[in-house]
């Protein structure tokens, strides 16, 4: 191909610079996983949406052990239900119900309580 083609030697330099941004997306959503269960439960404490911003206060809590363990347990059990709903979405329509309440709502109320009974450990 002739005429101003594309210069195929920048792909390696593209590839790694898409490399290297998806590494970086990956760490800020890693942080921000853990820091909105936390967030939202210093909000729901004092009643004061200004209080889900205070992170000085959410990243010492966020990073610490106990945090930590209860934040991997939940994600584990988050996936245990969400295998458990996909099983029951092969039952026609009652399946369905009961597969979506339970990876929704049961997931939620239970990392939730998780989450606020560690919070409420670390005073």
């Amino acid at each position: 191909f002739s005429g101003g083609g594309f210069d195929t030697s920048v792909i390696p330099g593209l590839i790694a610079l898409g490399g290297i941004l998806l590494l970086v997306a990956f760490i800020v959503a890693l942080v921000i996983a853990l820091v909105v269960p936390m967030a939202m439960l210093f909000y729901v404490k004092s009643g004061n949406f200004g209080d889900a911003f205070k992170f000085g206060e959410i990243f010492s809590k966020v990073f610490t052990v106990n945090y930590l363990i209860a934040w991997i347990f939940v994600v584990v059990w988050s996936i245990i239900l969400s295998l458990i709903a996909t099983l029951l979405f092969i039952i026609p329509v009652v399946g369905w119900f009961i597969g979506s309440g339970l990876a929704t709502y049961a997931g939620a109320v239970t990392g939730y309580t998780i989450y606020a009974e560690t919070l409420k450990e670390m005073k």
